[in-house]
């Protein structure tokens, strides 16, 4: 015979999720210059596995151009005229 309690069944989802803060600039310098260390040291992974090197190198042009469209007037050197 089925069970015939007329109490509804309470289920509960708990949904956890981690945020990760946004870097600000200095965090972004130290990174920055983590890397350019990484780089510079032919023992770290990073400086042999030169199959990263290109997407690092495009990653880095982006943030470039960014920075550069961020940066009221740009960045960029102005030439006199």
């Amino acid at each position: 015979m089925a069970d015939s309690d007329p109490t509804p069944t309470v289920v509960h989802d708990v949904i956890e999720r981690t945020l990760r803060p946004k870097p600000a600039a200095p965090d972004w310098i130290a990174l920055l210059g983590l890397l350019c260390e990484q780089l510079g040291d032919d023992t770290t992974a990073l400086a042999r596995e030169h199959w990263h090197h290109r997407r690092l190198f495009t990653a880095l042009q982006n943030a470039a151009a960014a920075l550069d469209t961020a940066h009221p007037g740009g960045l960029a050197p102005r030439t006199a005229r």
